[in-house]
């Protein structure tokens, strides 16, 4: 499945963030996505995960819309299909690793618990944190808290993947192996990756596309 983004705009207050923004992202294609603050990266990436609504423009997930012209479509059908992996990850500081990747599955897709237990030990395991699925997140290092994060955003088996600065609280050695389980999801699950970051070194090492916006407009070249 292929998230399209077609002519989007979004204007906060009479300001002008993202005009005419256009951009795709195919399955096993890795998106890095780049420019200076301020030129709308966060505003983009909330619009293509359905958090804020774009004024202009259409994007959609195959056949699925989340919006088009400045209207919500079918946002709950697309939201389904795409993950966000949040900043500062966003996990449930009360509940144990386990839960936090059991609950949505088992709340949203009806999933069984133990279906859901079972799937959360083998992504548990590929990401090589399977003896912390009993930990609370407080007593995990900022590594570990990136690969529940994104093991979590997989329970729900995504089409397209998206990261928000996944390096910017890690350590150069965390880093390597977050781009590492990046390009691992991109191949072995055919999932279209889009990464907002800031960091150079690991947008050329991680992404298979890069993408740079500019004020007022994208322009991108491919690798």
């Amino acid at each position: 499945m292929s998230l399209i983004a077609e002519g989007v705009e979004k204007s906060f207050d009479g300001n002008t963030v993202l005009h005419q923004v256009s951009l795709q992202v195919q399955p096993g294609q890795i998106v890095a996505l780049m420019g200076p603050s301020g030129t709308g990266k966060t505003t983009l990436l909330r619009c293509l995960c359905g958090l804020e609504l774009a004024q202009k423009g259409r994007i959609a997930i195959d056949d699925t819309v989340l919006c088009d012209r400045g209207r919500w479509i079918s946002p709950a059908a697309y939201r389904q299909k795409i993950g966000l992996v949040f900043q500062n990850w966003n996990l449930f500081p009360h509940w144990t690793v386990l839960r936090n990747l059991t609950e949505a599955p088992v709340r949203l897709r009806r999933m069984s618990r133990e279906e859901a237990e079972k799937k959360a030990g083998l992504l548990l395991s590929r990401l090589h944190i399977e003896e912390k699925s009993g930990a609370y997140p407080r007593t995990l290092s900022g590594g570990q808290q990136q690969r529940v994060a994104i093991a979590r955003a997989c329970m729900l088996s995504p089409a397209i993947l998206c990261f928000d600065e996944p390096t910017s609280a890690l350590d150069e050695q965390s880093a390597q192996e977050v781009s590492r389980i990046i390009r691992l999801l991109a191949k072995q699950e055919s999932m279209g990756i889009l990464i907002v970051t800031h960091d150079e070194a690991f947008a050329a090492q991680t992404g298979t596309d890069l993408v740079t916006l500019q004020q007022l407009q994208s322009s991108s070249s491919q690798r």
